[in-house]
């Protein structure tokens, strides 16, 4: 939940900043997070057997890579608005209270 709330923000003021020298910024983010995700996914799998603790920073880092990729994704998908960030924000809130309601009917 703390890598979409700092993932999505990232990924928006990156394609911001980047746009600027690169117009084909967004394809480019969108695929560094994930290629950058990926190992760390595979690693956190392989380090799940030795170390917890580990294992959870590396899911930390793949799901913050992966984040990365919805206001952007958004942006390509919508006509490109100033309220892109909000749409994706609102879309992983969305997102985190279905998680909660599953996980929460799944105790019952």
């Amino acid at each position: 939940m703390v890598s979409g709330i700092i993932g999505v923000p990232l990924g928006s003021i990156a394609a911001q900043k980047l746009r600027v020298r690169n117009p084909r910024a967004d394809p480019l983010i969108c695929a560094f997070g994930l290629l950058a995700s990926t190992p760390l996914m595979f690693a956190a799998a392989i380090m799940a057997q030795y170390n917890t603790s580990a294992c959870f920073v590396l899911i930390f880092f793949a799901e913050l890579f992966l984040n990365l990729n919805w206001s952007i994704v958004a942006d390509i998908l919508l006509v490109r608005k100033l309220f892109c960030l909000v749409e994706s924000i609102l879309l992983a809130r969305k997102h985190i209270l279905i998680d909660i309601l599953f996980d929460n009917f799944l105790e019952i």
